[in-house]
């Protein structure tokens, strides 16, 4: 069937569901003037600091306006030309994807499997106990969860490297080591992600 599309005259086109434009902006006009506040709010905190992105393509100068500014040296790719030269930009890289991988195999599904476990305990005590357990370290800062991590994994006198040597095992680099390094960093991260939320590995 073909859509009909009514032709609406001129009179019957300032109407919206029968009412006058008038009548609408009395009803509703204040509905638009509580949206000023945060339209200005991602106007200026949002929108124009994305102008500064400018910035990556000029020299340092932090007394000039942005504008006034010369352009870097290679057509403004100077800093990106000296990043991508550096030795340790392809371990960043490396680094970055590695723990993103991470984040999508383990800190995807986990949240989803303990969601649907706790779903399905019958004791409502324990249920409620255990989710506020998962989420309490949510609101614990990411200087709290680093220090906490040092302290644990310190390779002299931190809490599981003291059981390993106390039974007997050699001491682990948690912190050094490049195989446990990235597991570290988001067993940290997923530790302090409450069940069902979803964070990148990186502090914010």
């Amino acid at each position: 069937m073909k859509d009909i599309q009514p032709s609406l005259t001129r009179d019957e086109g300032k109407r919206f569901a029968g009412m006058t434009w008038k009548t609408y902006m009395r009803r509703y006009g204040t509905l638009y003037l509580m949206l000023v506040l945060p339209l200005i709010f991602f106007i200026v905190f949002r929108y124009a600091p994305m102008v500064y992105i400018l910035q990556a393509f000029k020299q340092n100068n932090i007394i000039k306006p942005l504008f006034e500014i010369p352009w870097a040296k290679n057509n403004g790719f100077e800093w990106f030309i000296k990043a991508f030269k550096n030795r340790d930009f392809l371990y960043a890289l490396r680094n970055t994807v590695t723990l993103n991988l991470l984040d999508l195999v383990v800190g995807f599904p986990a949240p989803i499997i303990l969601a649907l476990l706790l779903n399905e305990l019958t004791f409502k005590g324990f249920k409620r106990v255990t989710q506020t357990i998962v989420y309490l370290p949510h609101f614990l800062s990411w200087i709290i969860i680093s220090g906490l991590a040092l302290r644990l994994l310190a390779p002299t006198d931190g809490l599981v490297n003291i059981i390993l040597t106390r039974f007997g095992f050699e001491p682990i680099h948690f912190l050094d080591d490049k195989t446990t390094g990235s597991g570290h960093t988001s067993c940290s991260a997923y530790g302090r992600r409450p069940a069902g939320t979803r964070s990148s590995t990186s502090p914010r």
